[in-house]
Formats: C-alpha cells, sequence, structure tokens
C-alpha cells in the first residue's frame, strides 16, 4: 500500500485562543511539576497509590497541549517519561500524546533532505515509543500505515540479505523486536501483501537451514516471525526455544507469546462451570470469544482513589438526592467479566469487595485469572456461567454490572430480567447496550459489504474487510470508525462488526425495558465525550432533568456517534 502523508493528516493554524489555552495549560502543568516533580523526575516521596490523580491530571493536561501543537515539547517529554517509569500506568490515557509527537516526527523524517534506513529507525529510539509500542495498541491509522511499511521494509531485507551490515542490524533488532510486541498486542490485525508471504517463507527457510546446522538462530529471523504470527504459531521456533537457546533481548517476547499462554492453558483446566451452556446461540457467542478474548488489554487505569466502591459510583454520576443515604455495597456481579479488566479495576477501587466475575468464556476468564495474580488481586471469584441461567446461582448483589455483554442474547429483555433477579431491592445495576442509532449510521454499509461478500470471520477475513476500510477512508462514516480502538486490533474488530449475534436499542426501548423496575442515574462516557454529551444537552434541554432517559433522545440524534462506544448507563433498582 502506497504510503500517502496528505490523505491521513491535515496540518491547522493556531488560533489565538488556542495560543490562549496552551499558554493556561503549561502553566497548570508547571504548577503540578514544582509540587511533586525534582529536576523533571519523580521524587523518593512521590507516593504512587496517594498521588494517581495527579499523574491523570498531568496526561491529561499535556494532552491538550500536544492536540494544540502537534507535538510534545522537551520538557514535557521528560515528564512523561517520569511517569511511565512507574509499572500503573493506563497505556489508554497516553496513547493521544505519544501517537500525535510520534506523527510529529514520522512527517519531519519524510520532508527531510536526509532519508535512509538508519535515520528511519532512529525514529524508535524513544523511550515514550518503546513504552507504548510494548504495551499499547496503535490507535491511529497513519501510524499504523508507517509501522506496517517499516516492517515490510526490514522483513524485505532480512529476506533477500545473505549479510547485514552489523550497525543496521544492531538498530534494527531493536525495531523487530518493538514491532513483534505491538503485532501481538493488536493480535496480528495488520494486512500482510503476497510479497511478504513470499518473504516470510525465506525466513523459515533460512532458519531451517540454520537449525539443521545446531548453530544460533539471529534475533531479527526471530522477531520477523514474531512480527506475523506468535510463538506458539511456529513449530520450529517452539522446538528451538525448548532446548533454552533463547537470548535476553528475546525474554519478553517468550514471556507473551510462550510462557504467559501456557499459563493460561493451565489455568483454563482448573476453572469452575456454575451453569450449564446449551443454548444454540451462548454456544455460538462462547465459540468467538473462545477464538478470540475480549477485550484485548495489558494496562489498568491511573485514576482517582477512592473511599469505597459507593464513592466511585457517586463521583461517576451527576448530583442527586438518591444518594442522600449511604448504601452499602459488599457483593458485587460481574456478569460477562471478558478478559477480566473490568472486575480487577472495580477490586483495586475497593479491595473489601467481594466480586463474583462470569463469563461464558474459559479462555478470556484465564486471561483475567493470569492478569489478577500479576496485579495481586485476591477478592475476586472467577467462574464460567451463561447469563441465561443465573438462576441457578443461589445469591443475590449489591451491585450487578454488564457491559456489553446482554446485547448479545437471542432476547435481551430475557438477559436483563436474569440480572434483575440476582440484584437485592435498593441495588445498582451498570449497563452498556449497542446504540442503533449510531450504529445504523456507521456501521450498516460496511455490514452490508461484509454479507454481499461472505466475509467469514476467521483473521482472514477480519484483514480483508478492514482493508477495505482503509483503501476508501475518505468515506467520512469509514474514517469516523478509524476513531474507535476496536478498529485497531482482532478481537475488537470482530466484536464491533463481525459479531455472530447482536441487537441494538433505541433509548425508547431503553426506557420501556428498565423504568418499571429502576430510577435511571445517568449516563457515563470518558471526559471529552462527557462534556460535549452535557453540553449538547444543556444547549437542548435547559429547563429538561438528566435523569430522565427520555431527555436524552434528542441529544442522541444531535450527535449519534456521541453513544459510539455503547449506551453505558446506572440504575437504581426501585
Amino acid at each position: 500500500m502506497a504510503y500517502d502523508l496528505n490523505r491521513f493528516t491535515l496540518k491547522k493554524s493556531m488560533t489565538e485562543q488556542k495560543k490562549d489555552e496552551k499558554f493556561r495549560v503549561n502553566e497548570r502543568i508547571e504548577s503540578l511539576v514544582k509540587k511533586f516533580f525534582k529536576d523533571n523526575k519523580i521524587t523518593d516521596d512521590f507516593k504512587i497509590e496517594e498521588n494517581k490523580n495527579i499523574k491523570s491530571q498531568l496526561i491529561t493536561l499535556i494532552e491538550k497541549v500536544v492536540k494544540i501543537e502537534e507535538q510534545l515539547s522537551e520538557k514535557n517529554s521528560l515528564i512523561l517519561e517520569s511517569i511511565i517509569e512507574d509499572d500503573d500506568v493506563d497505556t489508554t490515557s497516553l496513547s493521544n500524546i505519544i501517537l500525535i509527537d510520534f506523527n510529529s516526527k514520522i512527517k519531519s523524517y519524510f520532508k527531510s533532505s536526509v532519508q535512509n534506513d538508519l535515520k528511519l529507525l532512529d525514529l524508535f529510539n524513544d523511550k515514550k515509543i518503546i513504552f507504548f509500542l510494548r504495551q499499547g495498541i496503535v490507535t491511529n491509522i497513519y501510524t499504523e500505515l508507517f509501522l506496517i511499511q517499516t516492517r515490510k521494509q526490514l522483513l524485505k531485507k532480512y529476506a533477500n540479505s545473505s549479510v547485514l551490515d552489523p550497525n543496521f542490524n544492531k538498530v534494527a533488532v531493536s525495531v523487530i523486536i518493538l514491532l513483534a510486541h505491538q503485532c501481538f498486542n493488536n493480535e496480528y490485525i495488520w494486512n500482510i501483501s503476497e510479497d511478504e508471504k513470499q518473504d516470510i517463507e525465506k525466513i523459515k527457510l533460512k532458519i531451517e537451514k540454520i537449525n539443521k546446522n545446531n548453530t544460533k538462530i539471529p534475533n531479527g529471523l526471530i522477531g520477523l516471525l514474531c512480527c506475523y504470527n506468535n510463538i506458539s504459531e511456529y513449530k520450529i521456533l517452539l522446538d528451538y526455544f525448548r532446548d533454552k537457546k533463547n537470548d535476553s533481548i528475546l525474554n519478553s517476547l517468550i514471556q507473551r507469546q510462550l510462557i504467559e499462554i501456557q499459563e493460561e492453558e493451565e489455568i483454563e483446566k482448573d476453572i469452575k462451570s456454575l451453569t450449564l451452556i446449551d443454548d444454540n446461540i451462548s454456544l455460538k457467542v462462547m465459540s468467538q470469544y473462545e477464538s478470540n478474548p475480549y477485550p484485548r488489554w495489558l494496562n489498568l487505569t491511573t485514576g482517582s482513589k477512592y473511599k469505597n466502591y459507593f464513592d466511585y459510583i457517586k463521583k461517576t454520576l451527576p448530583k442527586q438526592n438518591l444518594f442522600a443515604k449511604e448504601f452499602e455495597i459488599k457483593n458485587v456481579l460481574i456478569a460477562g467479566c471478558g478478559t477480566g479488566k473490568h472486575p480487577i479495576e472495580v477490586a483495586k477501587i475497593d479491595p473489601t469487595l467481594e466480586i463474583t466475575a462470569i463469563d461464558i468464556s474459559k479462555p478470556s476468564i484465564a486471561y483475567g485469572i493470569r492478569k489478577s495474580h500479576e496485579f495481586g488481586i485476591k477478592n475476586i471469584r472467577w467462574a464460567q456461567a451463561d447469563i441465561l441461567k443465573l438462576d441457578e446461582i443461589d445469591k443475590k448483589f449489591d451491585l450487578v454490572e454488564s457491559s456489553g455483554v446482554i446485547h448479545h442474547l437471542e432476547d435481551p429483555n430475557k438477559g436483563f430480567l436474569m440480572l434483575d433477579e440476582k440484584l437485592k431491592k435498593g441495588g445498582f445495576m451498570k449497563l452498556g447496550l449497542y446504540a442503533r442509532n449510531f450504529r445504523s449510521s456507521y456501521l450498516n454499509d460496511i455490514k452490508k459489504y461484509k454479507n454481499e461478500n461472505q466475509f467469514k470471520n476467521d483473521i482472514k477475513s477480519i484483514r480483508k474487510l478492514r482493508l477495505f476500510l482503509i483503501n476508501n477512508i475518505e468515506n467520512d462514516k469509514y474514517q469516523k470508525l478509524f476513531k474507535i480502538p476496536d478498529i485497531y486490533n482482532s478481537s475488537g474488530f470482530r466484536d464491533l462488526i463481525m459479531h455472530v449475534q447482536e441487537h441494538d436499542f433505541s433509548i425508547e426501548e431503553l426506557d420501556k425495558m428498565v423504568s418499571d423496575r429502576y430510577n435511571f442515574l445517568g449516563f457515563f462516557w470518558n471526559k471529552s465525550n462527557s462534556i460535549k454529551a452535557n453540553e449538547c444537552f444543556e444547549k437542548i434541554n435547559p429547563e429538561k432533568s438528566k435523569l430522565n432517559i427520555m431527555n436524552w433522545d434528542s441529544v442522541e440524534k444531535k450527535i449519534p456517534e456521541i453513544f459510539a462506544g455503547m449506551y453505558q448507563f446506572w440504575l437504581q433498582k426501585k
């Protein structure tokens, strides 16, 4: 694919208003830095748990400046480098900053008079880029196309060269390892050209020849194979590493692409089933999530510290008299926990909770269990179960959360009633359901194209369908799809566009489903969307209550993309 710079970026001039905003934000950054940092490094007395909110504020403020300048200043770069030295960092919060800065450097390279292989690879010699490619998922099509091209060039060079320049090789191997991490993170969603397929076979032949001679396989060759599939899928690499002929630079790849996968397979054997799974649709959905556990994640959110989970709910929602009386939340059911990110986040917010996390997919649960061990979480009970058979569980809960789940049932209302049955009177429920207005506006065309071309749900079809979107990115609807993070990894793409079973809802249908039994407590979004949604509400409905779900119908008609990430909302049982 041609690398067309102008096709994906548009330079904006900075207005005086933006300049003023930049100045104010930088002043705020300076204030926080003076209070908590010394020489732009976290001091010994900077307690992570006590200062999560400060870190989060700094990331938010730096993101604002970067969006204005379209590049990262040296000082703010140093601040970020200090922040990412800590393990407790959410890559999602950092992605916009790092990707904007990386794109700026890419553009500078292509505009420069000096362009060569080493200069190109030098773009990757940055702590923030290294951190992000290892720990995050690239969610910018411009960056993705650049990385795909870089991967292709490195593959071609290694496949067709018997001897490489030592200086180039040293730098190239480091970049190859980074790309292998990134490709593993995105579950190998990037398109693979016919030329690449041929070059991969050349690399395999080189490795087989080297292995027959019982000599060490070069790290660059191993890394390149891991850019196209994980170690577990290559018999020759499995055999090779079984003999422990590994190198320190490959240890991280071996750990993630082999050891951790094997650990999850062992964990899966001991996962208990609380209910039978025999519903036809449930079995189809289970099969999908066994093939593509969802969501793909590595790190947890860095955020404010809360007194307990009730305190978290209060601070998430609009102020209202429903919270005049404290409600004790002790027992929590997370129905459809996927790969465990959310139950682990809940457990971190309030370690006193007794959490039951269920899902239909054992591989997904196994991933969550492994990550819970990694984060030292001990207050989650994990189990396989079908939401349709929750009546087989003899227990009620103070809080039930189910996001992005019941709309994959044949009868979502039946699933809702099962969740309702498990919730105590006065308890809280958090739901996430597909929004019809957004999905019909932005997804119907691509779904029609998928059906007409009889795409399957395998990785080849995902790549092919996604390539169609990229090649037609001038279409405004497709452009907006590439703002959704799920577009950038295989499990997310399949979940969003190629799911085996789904329903969507209107706000009127939400109201009909919940209003008899529940008080609506409010929608919630990420910070930027929350500001946009509430400003729109005040403009359209200045005299109306935000706690009447039907009052949001006019807002959705105005900005349907505000619900691109589903209707996410809180309820309290009457």
